[in-house]
C-alpha cells in the first residue's frame, strides 16, 4: 500500500485565509477515506496554519487532484509525499 500526504497551506499566496472546507470538498471527490491533520508549518521562513491530508491507497498520487488543491487554495505549490507502507486493517 502507499501512504500519500497532501500538505495544503491555510494562507493563500496572496496572504488571505483559506477555508479548510475548500480542500475537504476536493478530497471528498477523490477519496472515501482519509485522515486530516490541522497543524502549523513553515513556508519560506514564515509560520502558517496548514492542513495535511493522509491517504492509504494502492495507487500513487493524482496530479489532477493535486492541481485542484493548489488552484482552489490559491497556493504557489502543494507538497505531496508518498511512501510504501505495510498495513493491517484490524477487525478484532
Amino acid at each position: 500500500m502507499i501512504r500519500i500526504r497532501y500538505y495544503c497551506g491555510l494562507v493563500s499566496k496572496d496572504g488571505e485565509r483559506v477555508n479548510p472546507g475548500v480542500y475537504r470538498k476536493i478530497m471528498d471527490e477523490y477519496y472515501r477515506n482519509y485522515t486530516e491533520y490541522q497543524t502549523m508549518g513553515v513556508w519560506e521562513g514564515h509560520r502558517e496554519d496548514c492542513i495535511i491530508f493522509e491517504v492509504i491507497t494502492s495507487v500513487s498520487g493524482d496530479e489532477v487532484l493535486t492541481e485542484k488543491l493548489r488552484k482552489e487554495g490559491n497556493q504557489s505549490c502543494i507538497l505531496v509525499t508518498d511512501e510504501t507502507v505495510n498495513t493491517i486493517f484490524w477487525e478484532g
